[in-house]
């Protein structure tokens, strides 16, 4: 089962929320079993169900069920380290809210996020991967709220979404999401959305600055790698098998596809002594193989399943890694059997 964790900043950041409510931050860390000194690595990983956890409790302490969403303008770019950088130095509302989808995982695994935009609209989806409730309700609202407030923070003039989705059911007095949004809220959704006017987020700012952007970018990346991941080569490999199908994947989609630059995608996977010709090349090898020992599948389809434009293609490329035709792989492995 996949460990569910997040920065310990999510937990930092009741110290500023509980300071002006007058409430004990060092209580609420006592009372969920957290020790304050694993809070001073700003790299930190705690657990999901422990900030839950910490939030349930600052939530009574405060009485106030909705402390997620009236503390969401405190949060601030400083919480979420090279990712709040990054955003800082995005030159409009959508590249930093893409930022956010491309590293989501610096924040949280427990979570997964996507953009889209039609000709009218910027999407942000969010959807949690576990029951919202397990993750807290609390947590889930001060962070997709914070996104909001971030921008705002960076970006002059209004930033005010056209509508906006939440997963969580509708609390008792649902008012102040609605103020802080400004817009209509829906609860109880299949999924979290923040709806942009594209004239909105795609306004360019003059203060952008890429470079340092990019710098971040990478900084952002390498903790995921070093930290979150222990292969950077094991998600390039998921990805490719699930272009496949699909026909022959290139670097620069499976780039797009982990929210990457080809430049980085190379980078990444020299670090690991590996490049993605040698992943496609190995993963089509270890497909060919358990797809020919199904022997129900026609050679044909296993070379389209491999992203092969024809049979013949797959037979030329099979020849180069086993020395022998599809066809007397497969006869030779039945005879063992």
């Amino acid at each position: 089962m996949e460990s569910y964790t997040s920065l310990s900043s999510w937990i930092s950041a009741l110290d500023m929320i509980l300071l002006q409510r007058n409430v004990s931050y060092c209580q609420v860390l006592k009372m969920a079993s957290i020790d304050q000194q694993q809070l001073g690595n700003p790299y930190e990983r705690i657990e999901v169900s422990t900030i839950a956890k910490a939030w349930r409790i600052a939530t009574d302490l405060c009485n106030d069920e909705n402390l997620g969403i009236s503390s969401a303008h405190l949060c601030q770019p400083v919480h979420w380290h090279a990712l709040g950088l990054a955003m800082l130095c995005s030159s409009s509302v959508a590249q930093a809210l893409q930022r956010v989808v491309q590293f989501e995982e610096l924040l949280t695994n427990v979570i997964k996020q996507s953009y889209c935009r039609d000709e009218q609209f910027f999407y942000l989806r969010m959807k949690t991967k576990i029951p919202i409730e397990e993750v807290g309700l609390e947590v889930v609202d001060f962070g997709f709220a914070g996104l909001l407030a971030v921008c705002r923070s960076i970006f002059p003039g209004e930033i005010t979404p056209v509508r906006v989705c939440l997963q969580r059911p509708a609390p008792s007095d649902p008012k102040c999401f609605e103020a802080f949004y400004g817009c209509p809220v829906s609860f109880s959704c299949e999924q979290h959305e923040l709806v942009l006017p594209l004239e909105l987020a795609d306004r360019v700012l003059d203060h952008s600055d890429p470079q340092l952007a990019e710098r971040q970018d990478d900084l952002a990346q390498d903790y995921i790698q070093r930290i979150v991941h222990s292969s950077f080569v094991l998600r390039t490999q998921d990805a490719i098998k699930e272009q496949l199908p699909k026909g022959e994947p290139s670097q620069q989609g499976i780039a797009e596809r982990l929210c990457l630059s080809p430049r980085q995608l190379q980078r990444q996977l020299q670090k690991e002594g590996s490049s993605f010709t040698s992943l496609l090349k190995a993963v089509r090898k270890e497909l060919a193989q358990q797809y020919l020992l199904q022997h129900y599948r026609p050679i044909t389809e296993v070379a389209l399943l491999l992203g092969f434009a024809d049979h013949s293609n797959f037979t030329r490329a099979f020849k180069t890694w086993f020395d022998c035709t599809p066809s007397e792989y497969r006869e030779r492995t039945q005879t063992e059997i």
